[in-house]
């Protein structure tokens, strides 16, 4: 049990930000046909969010799909989500990610992550995991942008993130996330133990039947966790572009103050602290990562060099 206590938090990370596993190649094509499919299950859902989530669990191979729409142009996504940048202020909202950082080595660019638990932890306590970053596709009405890592810890292996987007009617988005990982005996173990722990009280977003008096039954298990952090990563997506536009000052503590918001709308699913605890700890953890970042871009640093806080906050005693 204390070695499932330890990586829990990183389980529950893995179960989206670090998926993988083989995708069928996108295209412009088959996205536009699958937003004219799935269009009424945006505009009508029990979320109320313009949001379709689809999951699948077999075979220690797990792989969840999310559709989303934006109110934001495409160009505007398009120009922001081409950026590693980009994708390190989405992850970092979500209280499981510590830091995240983002490198060139020659002609590759890679995103580096920090796991941890959901409470303040400086990276060298986290767990790293080692993305390739690459823009497969930046065209005036298509993006496709893929995350790859051959393996992860506890025996987890082929990770890969795609993302696609591209311009729909009304000057808004409609964005998929692809998502798929492998799992070993170890990670099985862990999983395991955090569902018959409580976890698989926990539910997700799909109804998967009626009770007796016609109250939905929501997903539970490893489908619901992949599903409740989906939802986490969308409203990250969301709350990302529409601070866009706030002073650079503000922009941090709005940015958290709306994901949080927007993720309390569904205390069933995704409430695990309470608004003040989850800015404070945040606050603290980004100025580790914008530590580490400077460091990164200084132009002796070179990929895979140590990279260490300097004393300060990682320094303290919790």
């Amino acid at each position: 049990m204390t070695v499932f206590l330890k990586h829990k938090s990183l389980l529950l990370l893995l179960l989206f930000l670090l998926p993988g596993g083989p995708a069928p190649a996108a295209n412009k094509l088959s996205l536009h046909n699958r937003y004219a499919e799935i269009k009424p299950k945006l505009t009508a859902n029990r979320m109320g969010l313009p949001v379709w989530i689809e999951s699948t669990e077999q075979n220690r191979f797990l792989q969840g799909d999310v559709y989303g729409l934006f109110a934001h142009s495409f160009a505007s996504v398009r120009e922001r989500l081409k950026e590693p940048a980009a994708w390190c202020d989405i992850s970092f909202l979500h209280f499981n990610t510590k830091t995240c950082l983002y490198a060139k080595e020659q002609d590759q660019v890679h995103l580096i992550t920090y796991s941890g638990r959901k409470f303040y932890e400086p990276p060298e306590k986290a767990y790293t995991l080692d993305y390739r970053f690459k823009v497969v596709a930046d065209q005036p009405d298509f993006l496709q942008v893929t995350l790859t890592a051959d393996k992860g810890p506890l025996s987890t292996k082929d990770y890969q993130v795609r993302i696609t987007a591209i311009p729909v009617e009304e000057n808004k988005t409609f964005l998929h996330f692809r998502y798929a990982y492998r799992y070993g005996t170890m990670a099985e173990w862990a999983l395991s133990a955090y569902l018959g722990a409580g976890g698989s009280n926990k539910i997700g977003f799909s109804v998967v039947a009626d009770d007796s008096v016609g109250n939905p039954v929501f997903v539970k298990g490893l489908r619901g966790l992949v599903e409740r952090n989906a939802v986490r990563y969308y409203l990250a997506v969301q709350a990302y572009l529409d601070t866009l536009s706030v002073p650079e000052p503000e922009r941090l503590s709005q940015r958290l103050s709306l994901w949080f918001d927007l993720t309390d709308q569904f205390k069933a699913q995704l409430f695990e602290m309470d608004k003040k605890e989850y800015i404070q700890n945040k606050l603290r953890e980004h100025n580790n990562q914008s530590t580490l970042q400077t460091k990164v871009n200084q132009p002796r640093f070179k990929y895979g060099m140590p990279i260490l806080l300097d004393g300060g906050d990682s320094n303290e005693k919790h």
